[in-house]
This record gives structure tokens, C-alpha cells and sequence, in this order.
């Protein structure tokens, strides 16, 4: 297993997008926006673009539902491997967090939701990308209802 590469962060406020990356440093891992509107990142030869998503979203099929006060929340990501090696790719290296209940708290200190298993169809699953293999696939959170957007967190990097 490939050690997993960068934190990237990106910013979601309703109807607007800020990716932010994460370069080494002397002291870790330190956060970088980048442009307003930018919805990719490359880390070592590892790319993440988010193409849609969907702060409110409800299956049409027979998949199990949000409960009564919650709602499911999805992205769909490309993840794309331009290195000359494998990488390993999955959701445990997403998190999605919210501002909380109220729009005035503070961005950044609310709480942050791991993916559930399932979800959007195709979901993003463990596995691993070979040099020159991209995949668009789904991420869905389940959060309470009420929750604010604030950031998709990506982290590639095992040891953060």
C-alpha cells in the first residue's frame, strides 16, 4: 500500500467553491487556497477534480434513505493517477464538514462526517489506481438536517 500524499481541503459555501491543497513544511502539512472557483488539486502525480455536487440528494431507487432529520449530501470526484506508480484510493480519505446550525459559527471548527458505504451509484470504493487510470465516482455523506456546508476534506496522506 502506497503511503497516501497531501491534505486537500475544499471549501463549500452554498453556490460557490474554494479548493485549498496542502503542502509540506517544516512543522507538517500546511494549507494553501488556492483561486476562488478552482475545484482541482494534483499532489505528487495524483489528481482530484470535483465535477458535481449536491447538498441535498435522495435515491430514486431502493436504497436505504436518509433518516427522518437527516439528509445525504454527494460529490462526485474524478481521481486520476499521472504518476508511474499505483496509488491507493478510497473513502477513508474524505471528510466532509459542516458549519453546524447556525451561518455566523465559525468556518473550519465544525464538525466533520466520514462517507457512509454505498450511497450514490457509482460509490467510490478501496482500491488502488494503476499509472494513466482516472475514476468518476460518487461520495455520499449522511448529515443532520440544518448543517451548513463548509469544506470537502481530501487527505491522500495516511499519516495525517
Amino acid at each position: 500500500m502506497s503511503p497516501r500524499l497531501g491534505l486537500l481541503r475544499l471549501v463549500v459555501f452554498p453556490l460557490s467553491l474554494l479548493l485549498a491543497t496542502c503542502e509540506e513544511s517544516v512543522t507538517g502539512p500546511e494549507v494553501i487556497r488556492l483561486p476562488h472557483g478552482e475545484v482541482s488539486a494534483e499532489y505528487n502525480g495524483l489528481k482530484m477534480e470535483l465535477l458535481r455536487y449536491n447538498l441535498s440528494w435522495f435515491p430514486r431507487d431502493d436504497s436505504p434513505f436518509p433518516g427522518e432529520d437527516e439528509v445525504f449530501t454527494t460529490f462526485l470526484v474524478r481521481l486520476q493517477d499521472d504518476s508511474a506508480e499505483s496509488r491507493t484510493v478510497g473513502p477513508v480519505d474524505f471528510g466532509y464538514r459542516t458549519i453546524g446550525e447556525r451561518i455566523g459559527e465559525t468556518p473550519g471548527k465544525g464538525p466533520v462526517w466520514d462517507p457512509v458505504s454505498g450511497g450514490r451509484i457509482p460509490s467510490l470504493e478501496d482500491g488502488s489506481l494503476d499509472p494513466g487510470e482516472e475514476v468518476e465516482q460518487w461520495l455520499t455523506f449522511r448529515v443532520p438536517k440544518g448543517e451548513y456546508p463548509d469544506e470537502l476534506l481530501w487527505s491522500p496522506h495516511q499519516d495525517l
